[in-house]
């Protein structure tokens, strides 16, 4: 992100089991909620999220917490084997991840993630910390 797009525009989202990211040290905390951390570089034009402690982990805890086991959805139930899944590059055609996740879309989290990542897309270079806040809350 710091050189492909350095006077770009730039969203990244990382899990924050990954060690090294050492660009992060230039970005400041705005928010956070149980599973993501949002931060905003000091110029304005870049924005991470990191998803706590990985994406597929969180996935399942949105999918517990409304009630549903990814049973439900005939995909594995153990973090390992969700996870092997979660790394196959056919897993967005994978009608189970899809019904999946359109289930969990209402969940608070993924609202507040959805919701965050539609404003930094619209308005780009014209961000605000105070919108994004307001967005996390």
């Amino acid at each position: 992100m710091r050189a492909k797009y350095r006077d770009d525009f730039a969203v990244g989202i990382i899990d924050d089991d990954k060690d090294g990211v050492s660009y992060l040290r230039e970005f400041q905390l705005i928010g956070q909620t149980k599973h993501l951390k949002f931060y905003s570089h000091l110029h304005g034009k870049h924005h991470i999220i990191t998803v706590n402690p990985a994406m597929d982990r969180f996935i399942m805890d949105c999918t517990n917490e409304i009630g549903h086991s990814l049973n439900d959805f005939g995909l594995p139930t153990t973090l390992k084997e969700f996870t092997k899944l979660t790394k196959n590059e056919n897993i967005l055609t994978d009608r189970r991840v899809k019904q999946l996740l359109a289930t969990i879309l209402g969940h608070d989290e993924i609202e507040i993630l959805k919701n965050v990542l539609c404003y930094l897309l619209q308005s780009r270079y014209d961000t605000s910390t105070d919108d994004i806040i307001a967005l996390i809350k």
